[in-house]
């Protein structure tokens, strides 16, 4: 089914006079109005920002930014950002965008975004516009936009739900006619777009997306698709029973196996670096089922990629050394001894089970196991605390233990990531303050990094991690570290809290109990006896004529079609 664009108008002509008082259209008018209350509810968020934006741009214009490096200069457009991302509680990237639509709609397209304060169109309808009119010549720009405007809201106010492709088209019929070039310079910018990302989801599962052409995203297509049918036919068997395996887990399959450069199991003997990401559970009859979700990979010093995992070992108060250790060849895996409480993390891959790290270790060329003192500080020294850049081990710990970007609501990893000073490092007098210790580090992305140099804002974070931002309105951010350090300690923080804050066990509320028998007793005892009732009457009135087996707390009568019809729901039939 083709995604349609949210954003109808004021519906199709209809008979006044036919179910006008109906409560189904009187209830969809109302759906109507909210919608509408909604649009103009966007183009005041919208022109707010607008607003914003501008006066961040005041605030600035008294810095004599001509004196300035290239490398001092403020954006305003990302100060704003970051009252947005503050405002909303949402991230830097979505307040870009947002601040983004807000100034093109404001300065570039106003008819759209009075079509969005009238209600007419939606949001994302005004997006879809926007991006569609971005290149073309400013000479025509208007014209161009009224009439796309209008041929839109003509569209879906006369009763059509167009798809994205057809308003795509349509507004590609406008610019024609007064700007052919600027469809031209579209799609030129458009290949620049060309890019894969990877995001670590919930729940031990991530999201690949990619942006290609589209004679690339046809060429991927047609292989994922050749190598899905081998796994959905290993053995070359037609009746292979592969219900239980969608299309889309095939595929999932397909593109690791194309990845590792793996052969299909239609050749053969899967290599030994197979990786089993699905399918039966270890230890089953492998002649029970075909096994069409071994990922093949290479096998160890083949020609193809090589998965080598990376494996971080939080503990408190760890005996070992810290840094990391590699094992070349490593076909099995031993204890973390003389750590209680360890926490074994999998940067790359995720959260795994034991089982899947042994076949990690067995099918690579070797693994990186890196140990780790979780306590705050303990990879400070004196000497480094007077060295303006941290070692090794330092710059690792801070990373590990913020995640992202500290600045608030800054998703930029923080393997890509500015070091940077909380309280900055005094180079004449190192001993005077700004030390370079963990307590006194956090990573920024070099944006960010830029905004706390040089835009005066107040930066204070404890111990933790915790840091605190204090902008010049009096206003307070806070973002608390998200890596897997971190984690690890507020886990470990839950875990030692001390025996008051904990839930007194049930014998010693037991023997606090009053001598006197309170009415909430009472009233237990007595459900708890008519319960047992029931269970009784249940158990008298079972016998082999009743269709079906009773349910506890249930008084079954098999000649009453209620309750007849009540076991029905309770116990549906196989289909």
């Amino acid at each position: 089914m083709s995604e349609a664009v949210s954003g109808v108008g004021d519906g199709p002509a209809r008979d006044p006079a036919a179910g006008a008082g109906t409560p189904a259209a009187v209830l969809v008018e109302a759906a109507r109005e909210t919608w509408r209350a909604d649009n103009r509810a966007d183009a005041a968020r919208l022109a707010a920002c607008y607003a914003l934006w501008r006066q961040c741009e005041r605030d600035l214009a008294g810095d004599d930014d001509a004196a300035r490096p290239g490398h001092a200069v403020i954006d305003p457009f990302d100060v704003c950002c970051t009252h947005l991302a503050a405002a909303f509680a949402m991230s830097c990237g979505r307040a870009e965008t947002m601040l983004s639509l807000a100034v093109d709609l404001t300065e570039r397209y106003p008819d759209v975004l009075a079509a969005l304060a009238a209600g007419r169109l939606d949001q994302r309808a005004a997006e879809v516009l926007a991006r569609q009119l971005r290149t073309v010549d400013d000479a025509v720009i208007g014209r161009v936009q009224r009439e796309a405007v209008a041929a839109y809201l003509a569209v879906i106010e006369g009763g059509e739900v167009p798809t994205l492709g057809a308003v795509r088209d349509m507004i590609d019929e406008i610019i024609k006619a007064h700007d052919a070039d600027g469809i031209r310079l579209r799609r030129e910018d458009a290949s620049r777009d060309r890019g894969v990302r990877l995001n670590k989801g919930a729940d031990g599962m991530s999201t690949v997306s990619a942006i290609l052409a589209n004679d690339e995203a046809a060429v991927l297509a047609e292989a994922l698709d050749a190598r899905a049918a081998e796994f959905a036919d290993p053995d070359g068997d037609a009746d292979a029973d592969m219900s239980r395996y969608s299309l889309g887990e095939r595929r999932a399959d397909a593109l690791m196996s194309l990845a590792l450069g793996g052969r299909s199991p239609a050749s053969g003997a899967a290599s030994p670096g197979s990786v089993a990401t699905t399918g039966p559970a270890a230890g089953a009859d492998p002649a029970a089922a075909p096994e069409p979700a071994a990922t093949p990979g290479p096998a160890p010093g083949s020609a193809g990629v090589t998965l080598r995992p990376a494996i971080t070992v939080f503990a408190e108060g760890a005996t070992g050394t810290e840094g990391s250790t590699d094992t070349e060849g490593a076909t099995g895996a031993g204890g973390v001894t003389g750590a209680v409480g360890a926490v074994v993390r999998f940067p790359r891959s995720g959260e795994s089970a034991v089982e899947a790290l042994l076949e990690m270790l067995a099918a690579s060329a070797g693994a990186s196991i890196e140990c780790m003192d979780a306590a705050i500080g303990a990879a400070d020294g004196d000497e480094q605390r007077l060295r303006y850049r941290p070692g090794a081990a330092l710059a690792r710990r801070v990373r590990l233990r913020d995640g992202t970007c500290r600045h608030p609501g800054c998703t930029a990893s923080a393997d890509y990531a500015d070091l940077d000073h909380v309280v900055p490092f005094n180079p004449d007098d190192p001993a005077a303050g700004g030390h370079t210790e963990e307590c006194n580090l956090l990573c920024l992305c070099r944006r960010h990094h830029r905004l706390k140099t040089f835009l005066k804002w107040r930066y204070r974070m404890e111990p933790d991690g915790t840091l605190r931002i204090s902008t010049d309105d009096g206003k307070t951010m806070t973002t608390r570290p998200s890596g897997p350090l971190a984690d690890y300690r507020r886990e470990l923080s839950r875990r030692e809290r001390p025996t008051r804050h904990r839930r007194a066990p049930a014998r010693a509320l037991a023997q606090s109990a009053p001598a006197e028998p309170t009415y909430w007793h009472r009233r237990n005892l007595r459900i708890r006896a008519e319960r047992e009732a029931v269970a009784e009457a249940n158990a008298a009135t079972r016998d082999a004529t009743c269709p079906r087996p009773s349910r506890p707390g249930l008084a079954y009568n098999p000649d009453s079609v209620q309750e007849q019809r009540l076991v029905d729901l309770l116990d549906p039939p196989p289909f």
